[in-house]
């Protein structure tokens, strides 16, 4: 599913849903305590992001 509009931008809700996934795959993965900024972004990046 492409969630990018036609000026190549996330629109406010493909955001917020992208988000959502993200936070449900933490708690998925019981790693929703973390809060280190440069760790989700490193799960982010290698895990969540295809």
């Amino acid at each position: 599913m492409n969630r990018r509009n036609r000026n190549n931008y996330l629109s406010i809700a493909a955001v917020r849903a992208i988000g959502l996934d993200f936070i449900e795959m933490l708690e998925e993965t019981n790693r929703r305590s973390i809060t280190d900024r440069n760790i989700l972004r490193d799960i982010y990046n290698e895990e969540f992001r295809d």
